[in-house]
């Protein structure tokens, strides 16, 4: 059985690729739980960090299959208490639902993808494919909302990413 791993990270400087093990540091998205200032487990260096990842793995038993999730890194993110205000909290949430609503579309590629022969180049290619749309997505939203110091931005996008997350509620995990 061949297994592929490959997972981003995002950190406020980019996206650096590593790999990751699930456990009692990492905080998998779910629909009706908010991240807290209490998940942000981090030694707090500064300024303040969070570290998302969309880790997608594709499995050949029999028929390969493809998995996406959102993961929040619990031990790698940090805050001071100067910055644990409501609005970098929302600011983080919503990121993590841009994460969220971009693992579904890629979730509904690869549910729609025949990955014939070369499967593995071809769920590498979908994949670069949505590391490369997430990744511009997630600039445009530190900049138009000023890396969180705009309010009414992180609202405007988190109406918009709550739209896509409900559109694609299908391919939720």
């Amino acid at each position: 059985m061949k297994n592929l791993l490959v997972a981003i990270s995002l950190i406020f400087s980019g996206m650096s690729v590593f790999s990751q093990v699930t456990s009692d540091d990492t905080l998998h998205w779910v629909e009706n739980k908010k991240l807290e200032w209490k998940d942000f487990k981090g030694k707090s260096k500064g300024q303040t960090q969070a570290t998302m990842l969309m880790n997608a793995t594709y499995k050949k038993i029999l028929k390969g299959k493809a998995e996406v999730e959102t993961i929040f890194d619990r031990k790698r993110s940090w805050a001071t208490k100067e910055e644990q205000t409501a609005q970098e909290l929302k600011f983080y949430q919503t990121e993590f639902d841009l994460y969220e609503a971009e693992s579904r579309k890629l979730r509904k590629i690869y549910k729609e993808t025949k990955f014939g022969v070369d499967h593995d180049k071809v769920f590498q290619e979908k994949y670069n494919a949505a590391v490369t749309e997430l990744n511009e997505r997630d600039q445009s939203y530190k900049e138009d909302t000023e890396m969180g110091n705009n309010a009414a931005e992180i609202e405007k996008w988190a109406k918009i990413i709550q739209g896509e997350l409900k559109e694609l509620e299908g391919f939720k995990k």
